[in-house]
């Protein structure tokens, strides 16, 4: 596992990106106005539609308590975001489309941002990588 948070230090977020993940900029926490906890907007409720689509019936990563239920306790998010860069990550916890990350980077975060996302390395070793310490 790679936990990280907005305040990631420089090596965390150098090897998140050897491992195909370029975390938000430093001090910034994903935002959501829409779907947020008790009036703070940077603490996202997310539920089973925030699962990826393709991986909401899958088993072996879900497990048996949580793959394929339309309905599950809400999950407490607050953290930073990701980007995907490697076709070796899957994305399996998203922000809803009204989450953003407010950003003064280059390239800032475009789209659902990522939140927890996991990689298979070529000797299938796994990573599970998420920038949510409170998550935990």
């Amino acid at each position: 596992m790679l936990v990280a948070d907005e305040g990631a230090s420089d090596p965390i977020r150098e090897l998140a990106s050897e491992l195909g993940v370029e975390f938000d900029d430093e001090a910034v926490l994903v935002r959501d106005h829409v779907s947020h906890h008790t009036g703070d907007h940077t603490v996202l409720t997310l539920g089973a539609s925030q699962i990826v689509p393709s991986l909401r019936n899958n088993e072996v990563v879900l497990g048996k308590s949580l793959a394929g239920k339309q309905q599950i306790s809400p999950v407490l998010y607050r953290g930073t975001a990701h980007r995907v860069t490697s076709s070796r990550v899957v994305s399996v916890l998203q922000g809803t489309f009204h989450a953003y990350t407010p950003s003064n980077s280059v390239q800032p975060l475009v789209g659902v941002p990522s939140l927890v996302s996991v990689m298979q390395a070529r000797n299938n070793a796994r990573v599970l990588l998420t920038g949510s310490l409170a998550l935990f």
